[in-house]
């Protein structure tokens, strides 16, 4: 017999989201969405137990009826989304749905009530993926017909139980301009970027390269590039990742010392995006290989990849909106073996960090990755003493081959111990060379 549901939503970060929009702006936004939610909850008969800020709670006559009004919701805000100021940033939500009997209790007893599925639907909702909905087993098991539109979530720890979740399997994602050159299935397989703009990416002020070793004290997740094969067309991301990229990732991980979890997980996984927004993330590889990497190039201002008019990522780093050019004929620094390293907040969760290694090359990437994990064993050692970016975010590498070594080739095979770091840019703009 089914039971009654509880639906706990919450608008993810929505003082960052009104910061920096017209407060006219804003709220005509939010007018119209809190319309458009109190008619989704209305029409699929849910009613409002308690509501604090942008949170809020309903109850539902079963899990069927919760589930239907969130992804009647979800279907909402991605027209909102589409057609609000371009002042305001995007709503994103995060909901948790359970089993759960609580619409009997007075009023003036909700706010300080306690109650076992209650807190479930709580932690359900915050340990939700932006932009999804997260669901019991239990509310799974009740939704019947709708299961298919969730698959396998992340395993949540709730007191001293390790319970299995569900997780929505799609979203609206084909009117998003980042992702547009992936493929149906890739785009799936990339969490939400709440706020795609690089002034809410920047690092906070007291983070940098030089700092990078308090970044593994916290748990961390490695994303790295498919080893895939060709994609006829469906794909801008068309490149399959080399085994050294994984390498220089573990002897990072290795040289941090951390005793946080670590988890590596490939970028076409469907389950990556649960843990990419739970955690600091490295991402490796450019937008050719990775596509994580090709999601966000265009958000890295300082530096990214650039791109063809055909919308493929080009072999060719760009520093400072395009003002300082690395990679093979390239003015600012005529190398094919250049590699970039970027430190900035994550752009599928803003309160965690994300550190980018990617190349031209193989070598390249190898080549940043080596200077990542000098940044975290002597990170006094690295600039030069003539440089006035004292804290970098940014930084540009060439790969130096071993003594004696033939003449390079573009995939020349060594293990890479030596690099020479050309450009760096801190959080400021301020760069090195000037």
């Amino acid at each position: 017999m089914s039971q009654e549901a509880i639906l706990y939503l919450d608008v993810l970060s929505s003082t960052k989201l009104k910061k920096g929009s017209p407060k006219s702006a804003w709220s005509k936004l939010f007018q119209e969405y809190n319309s458009r939610l109190a008619t989704a909850m209305h029409q699929n008969e849910g009613v409002l137990w308690s509501q604090s800020g942008d949170g809020v709670i309903y109850t539902f006559p079963n899990c069927g009826f919760a589930v239907q009004a969130a992804l009647a919701l979800a279907n909402h805000v991605s027209d909102i989304n589409r057609s609000r100021n371009p002042q305001c940033k995007p709503i994103t939500l995060r909901i948790g749905i359970t089993p759960g009997h609580i619409s009997r209790v007075p009023t003036k007893q909700r706010a300080a009530y306690a109650d076992p599925q209650l807190d479930l639907a709580g932690h359900l909702q915050k340990r939700c993926p932006p932009g999804k909905i997260l669901i019991s087993r239990k509310a799974y098991e009740e939704v019947g017909t709708i299961r298919p539109l969730f698959r396998y979530g992340p395993r949540l720890t709730h007191g001293d139980e390790q319970l299995e979740t569900y997780v929505s399997a799609s979203q609206q994602r084909g009117d998003n301009e980042l992702l547009i050159g992936l493929s149906d299935t890739q785009r799936e397989a990339i969490p939400t970027m709440p706020f795609p703009d690089w002034e809410d990416l920047k690092p906070p002020r007291d983070v940098s390269l030089k700092t990078l070793k308090s970044f593994f004290d916290e748990d961390v997740l490695a994303i790295l590039g498919e080893s895939r094969g060709l994609t006829h067309g469906q794909s801008h991301v068309t490149h399959p990742a080399t085994t050294s990229d994984a390498v220089g990732v573990c002897e990072l991980i290795s040289g941090s010392g951390t005793t946080h979890d670590v988890i590596i997980c490939i970028d076409e996984w469907v389950d990556t995006q649960d843990y990419a927004t739970d955690r600091n993330i490295i991402v490796v590889g450019s937008g050719i290989v990775n596509t994580y990497a090709y999601s966000f190039n265009d958000l890295m201002r300082p530096l990214r990849f650039d791109r063809h008019k055909s919308g493929n990522v080009i072999q060719l780093i760009i520093g400072k909106d395009g003002k300082r050019q690395f990679g093979h004929h390239a003015p600012t620094v005529d190398d094919r073996h250049a590699g970039l390293l970027l430190l900035c907040r994550n752009p599928f969760n803003v309160d965690r960090l994300m550190l980018w290694i990617a190349g031209i090359s193989g070598l390249s990437t190898s080549a940043a990755a080596r200077l990542a994990r000098d940044f975290v064993k002597r990170p006094e050692g690295i600039l030069p003493v003539d440089c006035k970016c004292e804290s970098p975010i940014g930084c540009v590498v060439v790969s130096r081959g071993p003594p004696n070594a033939p003449p390079s080739t573009f995939w020349a095979r060594w293990r890479l111990t030596e690099y020479s770091l050309v450009w760096m840019v801190d959080n400021h703009g301020v760069a090195w060379p000037s």
